[in-house]
C-alpha cells in the first residue's frame, strides 16, 4: 500500500468526534486491561447479560469474573506478564468507556443490529481470528488508546476483509475505526479506501493480500 502513510495522516485530521476525551485515572500500563474489559461489557450488553446503566450488587460477581478473565487474556497477549487484579475504580473506569462506546455506535449506526466478535477462517500464515463489531456491512475496530489511529489498524481491518473476501463470509462494503477513550471515529467504504491507500479497487487488493497470506515460504 505505497500511498498508506499519506492516507492515514489525512485520516487523522478528518476524524468524527462523538464524545469529549475521557482521561485515563490508571497507569498506562493498566489501560489494556480496562480496554479490553470495557469492550466485553459492551459485547456482553448487546445479549442482555449486562446493563451498562446500572452497577448494581447483582452483577457484581459476573462483572468481577469477567475482569479475571480480561486478566487471564491480557497477560497471555504480554508474554505472562503478572497484572495484579483490577480494582473498583479501574472497573469502573472500563464501565464509563463501555457506556461511551454503546453511545458513539448508537450515534454511527442508529437502528442497526450489532454482532460482536465476527469471526473469520484463518489461512496461510494466518490463524482464525475474530474481528471486533460488525454493524450491518460495516466492520469496526475498537482501539481505545492515547494515541491517534495508525497504519497497523488499517491492516488489521484489511487483513480480516481479506479473509473474508476468501470464503464468501459477511457482507462487508465499509470499514470504521471508533476510540472511545478519545471520543473519536473513522467510517469509509472499502473502495474508497483501497484507492486511496493502495491505488486499487478493494477486489484486486483484497487479492493481493490473499496472495501474501497464502504464499509459500522457504523455512527457517
Amino acid at each position: 500500500m505505497p500511498l498508506a502513510e499519506a492516507f492515514v495522516r489525512a485520516m487523522n485530521l478528518s476524524l468524527e468526534r462523538f464524545a469529549p476525551p475521557l482521561p485515563s485515572g490508571s497507569l498506562p500500563v493498566r489501560n489494556a486491561l480496562i480496554s479490553e474489559l470495557a469492550f466485553c461489557l459492551y459485547a456482553d450488553s448487546l445479549s442482555g447479560a449486562i446493563d451498562l446503566d446500572t452497577q448494581d450488587r447483582d452483577q457484581d460477581d459476573y462483572v468481577q469474573q469477567l475482569a479475571e478473565n480480561v486478566r487471564g487474556y491480557i497477560s497471555r497477549l504480554e508474554r505472562g506478564l503478572a497484572f495484579h487484579a483490577m480494582g473498583a475504580s479501574e472497573i469502573e473506569e472500563a464501565f464509563a468507556l463501555a457506556v461511551r462506546l454503546a453511545e458513539g455506535i448508537a450515534r454511527l449506526e442508529p437502528g442497526c443490529i450489532v454482532e460482536p466478535r465476527p469471526k473469520f477462517l484463518g489461512c496461510g500464515i494466518v490463524d482464525d481470528c475474530e474481528g471486533d463489531l460488525l454493524i450491518g456491512t460495516t466492520l469496526y475496530e475498537v482501539k481505545n488508546v492515547d494515541r491517534q489511529f495508525r497504519l497497523t489498524d488499517i491492516r488489521q481491518l484489511l487483513s480480516y476483509c481479506a479473509l473474508n473476501s476468501m470464503t464468501n463470509g459477511y457482507v462487508i462494503k465499509t470499514v470504521g475505526l471508533i476510540n472511545a477513550r478519545a471520543g473519536l471515529s473513522y467510517r469509509l467504504d472499502l473502495n474508497s479506501l483501497a484507492l486511496a491507500a493502495a491505488g486499487v479497487p478493494a477486489p484486486m487488493l483484497m487479492t493481493d493480500i490473499a496472495s501474501f497470506i497464502t504464499a509459500d515460504r522457504p523455512s527457517r
